[in-house]
């Protein structure tokens, strides 16, 4: 094989993925890099991905403890895109994602009465490994393991820092539990059980369809066969005098015993000046008697600045407060900032701080507040 990397590549790269991906204002910077792969097929083959590492304190009252290891909310990867044509109007993609495993995942680290526990991902997994076939006025089709109709649906997010946190996902400590003020000590839920976007489902094996785009308008709808688990998804692109808007809404089906599944909404608004407004609301069904139904919500404030010739520096403050999630009567809260630097050749760092708040309504009960600092790179091939 002839392996060529090339400033075009990189170009087409980021133009197939957005084929494949749902639509979302939320950036996928390892696409940004990729290298063509010629076999003298008539597909073409572009591989591309990340790494990803990262520091993080965090300070849960009893505890605080330096961890190093990936990026928190973001972990390595490995991608292939392949692309070709049936015919003049009909273009086949296929996407495969390979989740590469890493030693001490900092999504999932704790602080229990002794100090750090060190969780690693000993094992990869695949993401995706899916075939789509596109028609240019039927829309398209898409059939393996991928995302779903609503997955991203309450991410949508013009701040750019998105390693460092979104206006929907607190980012790294999610591991962390909450400890009770008493001198007992006891654990409480951790940040990750208490805290939620509400979006849609993720990857799994689907049907999934995506009807033709109609001045921004983009809708999909998929069904995972052999179950009951379906769901409906779009979004809306559009130019607000010289602001870029998006607005983004899903559905889900996933009925068991516990739940019948959820709804939300996100929207964002990026004005050329810089700055940007995003944030999400959703909720999920709770078919448990007497308990409310989790309901949660997000915005953030962001801003773009060319400080350095390297590349942007993007700036974010953000709130997120989930109600109900992981018991009834819990009320979450976290305030974030961040900031995100390109340094050029697929280099991006990222800094970010969140204070992170549990009150509950058993009687008796008072947590510590956690705090969390993160730094953290991200390179992309």
């Amino acid at each position: 094989m002839d392996i060529k990397t090339t400033l075009k590549a990189s170009v087409a790269a980021s133009a197939l993925f957005a084929v494949i991906a749902p639509v979302s204002a939320v950036i996928t910077p390892d696409i940004a890099h990729a290298g063509n792969i010629s076999d003298g097929g008539s597909n073409k083959l572009t591989m591309s991905g990340r790494l990803v590492r990262g520091l993080m304190y965090a300070d849960s009252g009893p505890q605080n403890e330096w961890f190093a290891g990936d990026g928190g909310s973001a972990g390595s990867r490995v991608n292939w895109l392949f692309t070709g044509d049936l015919n003049e109007n009909t273009a086949v993609r296929g996407f495969i994602r390979i989740n590469l495993p890493h030693s001490d995942d900092l999504s999932n680290a704790s602080l229990t009465q002794s100090g750090e526990v060190i969780v690693d991902n000993a094992f990869g997994n695949v993401g995706n490994a899916e075939v789509r076939f596109s028609h240019k006025a039927m829309g398209s089709l898409e059939l393996g393991l991928g995302s779903m109709a609503s997955n991203g649906r309450s991410e949508t997010d013009y701040s750019g820092v998105g390693p460092a946190f979104a206006a929907s996902a607190v980012g790294s400590a999610s591991g962390i539990p909450f400890f009770d003020e008493g001198t007992a000590l006891t654990y409480g839920q951790t940040v990750g059980s208490v805290f939620s976007a509400f979006d849609g489902l993720g990857s799994l094996e689907r049907i999934r369809y995506n009807l033709p785009s109609i001045n921004g308008l983009n809708l999909a709808v998929a069904t995972a066969p052999g179950t009951n688990v379906w769901d409906v998804g779009g979004s809306y692109t559009a130019k607000v005098g010289d602001s870029t808007a998006m607005v983004q809404a899903q559905v889900n089906n996933t009925p068991t015993a516990a739940s019948d599944g959820g709804w939300s909404m996100s929207a964002g608004v990026d004005h050329p000046s810089g700055a940007s407004i995003q944030g999400y609301y959703g909720t999920t069904d709770n078919n448990t008697a007497a308990e409310s139904d989790p309901e949660g919500y997000g915005i953030s404030v962001g801003y773009k600045a060319k400080l350095i010739a390297a590349g942007t520096t993007n700036f974010a403050v953000g709130y997120q407060n989930s109600q109900d999630v992981g018991g009834d009567g819990n009320d979450a809260e976290a305030w974030k900032v961040g900031a995100a630097q390109s340094l050029g050749s697929g280099i991006t760092v990222h800094a970010s701080y969140r204070n992170l708040e549990l009150d509950t309504s058993a009687a008796g009960t008072s947590f510590d507040d956690i705090t969390s600092f993160f730094v953290g790179t991200i390179v992309t091939f």
